[in-house]
């Protein structure tokens, strides 16, 4: 006799729509605009994933996780979930400073930021960027620190003081 087992089935729910200043994520500054409009001027850290098609257009907007005053809480599975429901080729991910500065990026945004890429590398799908926004429409690319660091080569981690580096480094990139 055949044993028997649950079967389950996993949906996307549309919850809405939101308005964008741009649909087509071709940088750090569009896609920071972005996700300002959503989520930089909140009381509380968000998290969201912009899904993207293999042209960079953006087809979805999930708001991942709501947290505190200073951090909020999510699992890379809920991530590549997201990312694999709506078949997207890229994502980009976004957190609010809703308290403070986005130069004051933590370990844990680096780390998260390194995990979800991995992640998303065994599922053929791209992190574009991780962008921290804050409620003084300013804003940091994770993605860039990360590379920056690496071109760096030195070996060493990415102290506070580095980091104020990188991101001289990256803003007079900018103004450039």
């Amino acid at each position: 006799m055949a044993e028997q087992v649950t079967l389950w089935e996993t949906e996307l729910k549309e919850a809405g729509v939101v308005e964008v200043s741009t649909l087509r994520a071709s940088n750090s500054d569009e896609t920071a605009r972005v996700i300002l409009d959503l989520i930089g001027k909140k009381d509380r850290e968000f998290l969201i994933v912009l899904s993207l098609d293999k042209n960079n257009y953006i087809t979805g907007v999930h708001e991942l996780a709501k947290g505190t005053s200073d951090h909020v809480v999510t699992t890379i599975a809920a991530v590549i979930r997201f990312a694999c429901l709506t078949g997207s080729h890229r994502i980009i991910i976004g957190h609010n400073h809703p308290m403070g500065n986005v130069l004051n990026v933590s370990e844990e945004d680096i780390e998260l930021t390194l995990n979800i890429s991995r992640a998303c590398c065994l599922h053929n799908i791209e992190l574009l960027d991780s962008i921290i926004v804050d409620y003084q429409d300013r804003y940091l690319s994770i993605c860039q620190i990360i590379e920056i660091n690496e071109k760096i080569g030195d070996g060493k981690a990415l102290t506070e003081e580095k980091l104020l580096a990188i991101i001289e480094e990256v803003n007079n990139a900018k103004q450039e």
